[in-house]
């Protein structure tokens, strides 16, 4: 069929300007310009199954538009907006279209938001579910289907008895009737409120992580869509734009906005069909004048696998190919590249829009790139500002995500992709996407894993149809693949894509590495991996569905026989020297095993999860094979047998004991105190250790603003390839330093940056790892050592902080040497501890709940994981240090409490526990009731009080404690909180019922992972249970003796700085 089009007046859009500066408004006035201005314009063609295809001009459009609304007026119970008396409008309840994708649908919305009726649009492919709680969600009272999808809603009348359903007549009843005068208009004149007005259009989310959520949208998010497009000087603008897309998703609304905008008509699928990679190229040879292509990966997918000459040309053909809706395949890529077709990436997200313009891409253009449209309020930011030097120097890509104001919208949204960037020629950005942040697995160690390579890389491949990966939870990761053909041998299959899985091992870190060929899953021909209506694999109900396939998966894995341990003969003489070949033969660095000392600290060596999970594996299949004349264990080691035994003499300690390694717990606190505590034997330089957390940083920022400190020397931890006399990287450090603390709201000064010195160290090594040239210039000038470093991995039981005891034993005997250089000169160190060392104090004391600033002398007030242990004993060694030295030095240990965020910035960091329960009640719309007290003291406060311990003119006493002396009563501050965040009309339940409710709620690992504190922890640790005395660093710190309460604007500034950074949702309608 050959359509002629007549010249086209384009109207005068913007996307970036006010309505009160432009007269186009809404898709209705659009509508209403061409009907006036472009009459004879064609529109679209739509495609009817088995029929002729069906022309529609501008003029056309309006008038099957317009008696579309008059139909609406007389079966709905809709009415214009009204506004009241005090100035608020009035609308109607939304009214829900679930039609099938043709013209029929577009007719329906257009007449609606015409009207002022807010539109809900619903996906055709939702399931009765998730269309009852999205009618109810937004309190939709009719709904208009299709004829053939009637059916499929009867089990919503069930849910819903009060929502009216209205049948839909076909489309081509509306292109015939009555007569339309030529001055009529479907937009009416109260339709359009105000551009912040987002009760408009109802989309949803695809709901591949849950029930899907409505996102509210105002009229120039459609806009948006018709602006969405660069003129190039070659492209044929006249030229039919052939679209396989459904109009209820926004890639669907691209085709149809860009022909009212620039005159580049449409040509629609029919609707009840489903495009195929056949279909489409049999519509591109059947149409006269097509010029491009908008579609899916899928399609292309299909298209590239029909024989050459039947697509080629056809594609060859047109101006550009536009594919969105999820990642091409490279290897389809490449082959449409090579044939000289035009590819063109497009992306866009539901509540923002497209974002990357249509063009007609040049031959310098890069498929695998989308450009980012520059009219709309889009900022691109690094994920992890802290890791872009870092990966620059490894050679490693950085990842960027995108923070959007959307139209209409009042806070920031940040989109989950995980996106690289380069830039173009004038400086516009294309962008890749690789990934999501909730497609993040977070493995049993806490470690974090981004899979999106690993299924890239093997979905390139043309044997692999999906690839999904699993392994949250557990040790090590896995995947799922469903073959492009099922393969008559499995096994052959897999050893077919290993090499493969292998090199992309290689671009992952190597605790995301796939172990053996036991970790890989194929698919059954019966079985398919889900996908959303929008292409996109679901991965929980990947995850749901291949549950018990993934459960046998970690059974044989735990079974599979590693590398020749099955050679390894344990004896109980040779058990060490067993040990040894196993371990040396799984360390990142090829080790000699002659040259691996059996005391030596594993992960000091560098050993990852993944490689303990194989040492356990190897040490299981070496006991399974050992002789009756060797070593046999009874009990298996558990799956942290690695975690809890970090070095070979331990490992060969615990099997020795039958596999009781937690016997050797008991006796090892006192043996690290007395290993690591010294033996018997005016301007301020501060050496200080942490400067990259948050209270390093802010006690960085602190202490060079004091006269009275000259110098403040921070030492960072470097691998042990590295020298740490190197003098080259110390600028480079500086620069990482001063980026670190303005990440976490600490500002460096720049006219106090001469202070700052940083030294690359080697903690666990003699002098530090450094030269006796550096290591002697530190003694001649070091008066003060703050230690504040420590590790946060919650995995990590007491033996496995040995090196941090080495680390403070060293600062120790830096702290001597300096006496010993400098005899006149008592220097001082003070170690940060924490108020998990005295977590249980109440329960062992009678229930006293004031802890006194004292020496526990033993753990039976500690709460009963690694770290707090560990804390425990560096108090023990501080304190014998106290006794040994005091002639020598001044030691003391700080015991801090709930930190809270900057009181300045306003920078609380997410990550925390306090912020996540927000979050996680927020979300839930529940929130817990928490009775008694809090003490939250902000981090520039906290620094302010130790900097003030450290430099008090008094002598040190051995325990401080710095928690908020002011303390605050829970109740009211949820109160303050829930205000401010619009959610006072939540309901509040008891605690305990509150953690069994939210609990498997969360899609953020760092919130799952912090469950098991609030169940077990949180209520005697942070509301009152444990009040930590602070008498005397009252009297050492002025600060803390002036601490005052967190009032509301200090609390507004930690919850518009989570808004800000999208960790929190935003605007009161999303909690109430």
């Amino acid at each position: 069929m050959v359509h002629v089009q007549t010249k086209f007046r384009r109207p005068y859009l913007r996307v970036d300007k006010p309505s009160n500066d432009i007269s186009i408004r809404s898709v209705p006035e659009l509508v209403d310009f061409n009907a006036v201005t472009n009459p004879d314009a064609l529109f679209c063609v739509q495609a009817i199954k088995g029929l002729a295809d069906k022309a529609v001009t501008m003029g056309q459009l309006r008038d099957a538009v317009i008696r579309c609304k008059f139909a609406l007026q007389k079966s709905l119970y809709i009415r214009s907006p009204i506004a009241t008396e005090d100035g608020k409008i009035l609308k109607s309840p939304p009214v829900a279209l679930f039609m099938d994708s043709d013209l029929g649908l577009l007719f329906h919305l257009l007449a609606l938001m015409g009207l002022g009726v807010p539109v809900l649009l619903l996906s055709i492919r939702l399931s009765h579910v998730a269309v009852s709680h999205l009618l109810s969600q937004v309190q939709a009272r009719e709904v208009i289907a299709s004829p053939g999808l009637v059916s499929k809603l009867q089990l919503v009348t069930q849910d819903l008895p009060d929502v009216r359903f209205t049948e839909a007549k076909p489309f081509v009843d509306y292109l015939n009737g009555v007569s339309i005068h030529k001055d009529a208009r479907i937009s009416d004149p109260s339709h359009f409120c105000d551009d912040f007005d987002r009760n408009v259009l109802i989309l949803h989310s695809s709901g591949t992580t849950g029930l899907p959520k409505a996102i509210h949208q105002p009229h120039r998010y459609l806009i948006g869509y018709s602006t969405c497009h660069i003129e190039t000087e070659s492209e044929d603008i006249e030229g039919l734009n052939i679209s396989t897309l459904p109009l209820y998703h926004g890639f669907g609304m691209l085709a149809p906005m860009l022909a009212l905008s620039i005159g580049k008509v449409c040509h629609l699928p029919a609707p009840r069909t489903v495009p195929t990679g056949g279909s489409t190229i049999a519509i591109l040879r059947g149409t006269a004048g097509a010029r491009s292509l908008m579609t899916v990966p899928h399609i292309l997918e299909e298209i590239v696998a029909l024989p050459e000459n039947e697509w080629v040309e056809p594609l060859r053909s047109l101006q550009f190919v536009a594919c969105g809706g999820g990642p091409l395949k490279a290897s389809v890529g490449e082959v449409l590249a090579t044939a000289r077709v035009k590819i063109l990436a497009h992306f866009g997200a539901t509540e923002i829009g497209a974002l990357a313009p249509i063009f007609v891409p040049d031959e310098a253009y890069d498929w695998r790139f989308w450009r980012l449209r520059q009219d709309l309020d889009i900022r691109v930011e690094p994920i992890n500002k802290e890791d872009e030097q870092e990966n620059a120097d490894a050679k490693r890509p950085s990842y960027f995500q995108l923070v959007a104001r959307p139209s209409g919208w009042t806070e920031d949204f940040v989109l989950q992709d995980w996106l690289l960037m380069k830039t173009g020629p004038t400086d516009e950005k294309y962008l890749r996407a690789m990934g999501r942040k909730d497609d993040l697995i977070v493995l049993a160690t806490g470690e974090k894993v981004l899979p999106r390579i690993l299924e890239r890389m093997l979905e390139e491949s043309p044997l692999v149809k999906t690839s999904v990966a699993f392994g949250e939870g557990q040790f090590e990761l896995g995947v799922i693949i469903e073959p492009s053909t099922y393969p008559v041998n499995i096994t052959e299959f897999k050893n077919s894509i290993w090499p493969i899985i292998v090199e992309a091992g290689k671009q992952m870190d190597s605790h995301a590495t796939l172990s053996s060929l036991a970790s890989v899953i194929i698919t059954t021909e019966d079985q398919k991996i889900p996908r959303s209506d929008k292409g996109s694999v679901s991965r929980k109900e990947v995850y749901r569905l291949f549950e018990s396939e993934i459960r046998q998966a970690y059974e044989l894995m735990d079974n599979t026989t590693v590398g020749g341990a099955s050679q390894v003969l344990f004896r109980d003489d040779s058990l060490e020297g067993a040990l040894k070949k196993i371990v040396a033969s799984e360390l990142v660095e090829s080790i000699d095993s002659d040259a691996l000392g059996v005391d030596d600290d594993l992960f000091e060596l560098g050993l990852n999860s993944l490689q303990c999970v194989r040492i356990h594996r190897a040490v299981r299949t070496a006991v399974q094979h050992a002789t009756n004349g060797g070593y046999l264990l009874v009990q298996m080691p558990s799956k942290d047998f690695v975690h809890r035994n970090p070095s070979v003499a331990r490992m060969a300690a615990a099997l020795r004991l039958n596999g009781h390694d937690d016997v050797i717990q008991d006796h090892t606190m006192e043996d690290y105190v007395s290993r690591y505590s010294l033996s018997t034997g005016s301007s301020h330089v501060v050496l200080l250790t942490g400067s990259s957390g948050s209270l390093g940083s802010h006690l960085l920022a602190h202490l060079i603003k004091l006269p009275e400190v000259v110098q403040v020397v921070c030492v960072r931890r470097i691998g042990a390839q590295n020298q740490a006399d190197d003098t080259d990287i110390h600028e480079e450090l500086t620069k990482e330093l001063i980026k670190e603390a303005a990440s976490k709201g600490a500002s460096i000064s720049p006219i106090h940056l001469y202070k700052v010195s940083v030294i690359p160290i080697q903690p666990s090594k003699q002098h530090l790892g450094l030269s006796e040239g550096r290591y002697s210039a530190l003694c001649r000038t070091v008066t003060h050592i703050l230690h504040t470093a420590w590790p946060m991995d919650f995995k990590r039981t007491l033996v496995s902080f040995e090196s941090q005891f080495a680390y403070l034993q060293n600062l120790l005997q830096l702290a001597r040497d300096i006496h010993t250089t400098r005899p006149l000169v008592r220097p001082r160190l003070a170690f940060t501890s924490s108020i998990s060392v005295v977590g249980r104090y109440p329960q062992c004391n009678g229930n006293v709940h004031i802890v006194p600033e004292e020496i526990m002398g033993n753990a039976k007030s500690t709460n009963r994981f690694g770290y707090g242990y560990a804390k425990l004993v560096c108090e023990l060694i501080v304190s014998r240090a106290a006794a040994s030295a005091k002639n020598e030095m001044e030691v003391c240990c700080i015991r801090l409490g709930q930190i809270a965020g900057n009181s300045v910035t306003g920078f609380w960091n997410p990550k925390e526990h306090i912020p996540a329960l927000v979050r996680v009640a927020q979300r839930a719309k529940v929130w817990p009731q928490l009775k008694g007290t809090l003490s939250w003291l902000p981090v520039d406060t906290c620094a302010a009080v130790i900097s003030d311990i450290i430099q008090s003119p008094s002598p040190l006493e051995i325990v401080y404690h710095v928690e908020n002396p002011v303390r605050q009563d829970w109740p009211s501050m949820l109160s303050d909180i829930t205000s401010e965040l619009g959610c006072a009309n939540d309901s509040f339940i008891m605690f305990d019922q509150w953690c069994k409710q939210v609990a498997g709620q969360s899609t953020v690992p760092e919130e799952e992972l912090l469950m098991d504190f609030f169940a077990d922890d949180f209520q005697h640790m942070a509301c009152g249970g444990v009040l930590l005395d602070t008498s005397t660093a009252r009297q050492a710190s002025e600060t803390l003796r002036k601490a005052t309460t967190i009032n509301k604007e200090l609390l507004q500034k930690y919850i518009h700085g989570w808004r800000k950074s999208g960790f929190l949702q935003l605007g009161s309608a999303q909690c109430n």
